[in-house]
């Protein structure tokens, strides 16, 4: 039995509550020389949406990820 490949495109997420939830990066795009990664969910519910958030990098060039565009 070997072990089964890691999708590398599914990030979770915590929220403020500590409820976490994984989703399948759909694209990253730049706009206006801002780059933003669009996130779907991984479960398929009928009240699931997409959720878009802005990348950076810090002065430690780590990535920083920011909800909504700002």
């Amino acid at each position: 039995m070997g072990q089964e490949p890691v999708d590398e495109r599914v990030v979770v997420l915590t929220d403020e509550e500590e409820h976490e939830e994984a989703f399948r990066l759909a694209d990253i795009l730049e706009v206006t020389g801002r780059t933003y990664a669009i996130l779907l969910p991984v479960e398929n519910r009928i009240d699931s949406e997409g959720v878009i958030f802005r990348l950076d990098e810090s002065e430690d060039g780590d990535l920083v990820v920011f909800a909504g565009g700002g």
